[in-house]
């Protein structure tokens, strides 16, 4: 959507019109969700014990909580980039919108090659460590040297997700879809938090100070992973 919709004004369109049309597109999915599909067959998974419920509420929430600390250093990225440039290059918002621009483009390409492309699934946490400490080197690196490193850091943040997509299928099996639920929970949470925050760091200590919280939600999503598959290793199922 940014990339799309940096290239309509581009071709001279409005922000008001820029607005409408994207805002149209998820209109007509929402739309589409009231037709009335076949009814599918549900799986019902077996009866628990209390205690082994719990911990698998633990295993979720973990889980979840590196997720929503990636989100953290993602969209504090996407959504400070334009106005870091600005304070330090002095560059009008259009040309400081070009980093942003890049910062999608890289973003969207990591995505789609991790999304489409085979991989081998053992190496799926390995990659997802690799790429988020990349990550978190580049926005430290744009923090102190220069923005450009926070738009490259798009490209190892990219990846992150489809990958802990397919990360998820294979530890939680038939319980995916509620570790799932646990991920976009907690992870709304999060990004409502991180903006608040970043808003009083500004106003403390600055802008470059407040986004530190970038890189350390990456590192924060590393050790957090990493407990977790020390402590929980693959679900039960």
């Amino acid at each position: 959507a940014p990339l799309v919709a940096h290239h309509l004004l581009e071709l001279g369109w409005r922000w008001q019109k820029v607005f409408i049309w994207v805002g149209f597109l998820p209109f007509c999915l929402a739309a589409l969700s009231f037709i009335k599909h076949p009814s599918r067959s549900r799986i019902i998974p077996k009866t628990i014990p209390i205690a082994t419920l719990a911990r698998h509420r633990m295993h979720f929430v973990l889980f979840a909580a590196a997720m929503a600390a990636y989100l953290v250093g993602e969209i504090s990225a996407s959504t400070r980039l334009v106005l870091l440039v600005q304070r330090q290059s002095d560059l009008p918002a259009a040309q400081a919108a070009t980093y942003l621009t890049v910062f999608f483009a890289l973003l969207f390409a990591g995505r789609v090659l991790f999304t489409f492309l085979p991989f081998d699934a053992r190496h799926n946490r390995r990659t997802m460590y690799i790429c988020l400490i990349f990550a978190a080197m580049t926005y430290a690196l744009g923090l102190t040297v220069s923005p450009w490193f926070v738009a490259l850091s798009g490209l190892a943040l990219g990846p992150v997700y489809p990958l802990a997509i397919a990360e998820a299928s294979v530890v939680f099996g038939i319980r995916t879809g509620l570790a799932l639920s646990y991920v976009l929970g907690l992870g709304s949470i999060a990004v409502v938090a991180m903006h608040l925050l970043i808003g009083v760091l500004t106003n403390q200590w600055g802008l470059r100070t407040a986004l530190a919280i970038g890189p350390l939600g990456l590192i924060l999503a590393v050790a957090l992973l990493v407990m977790e598959r020390r402590n929980f290793g693959l679900q039960e199922q």
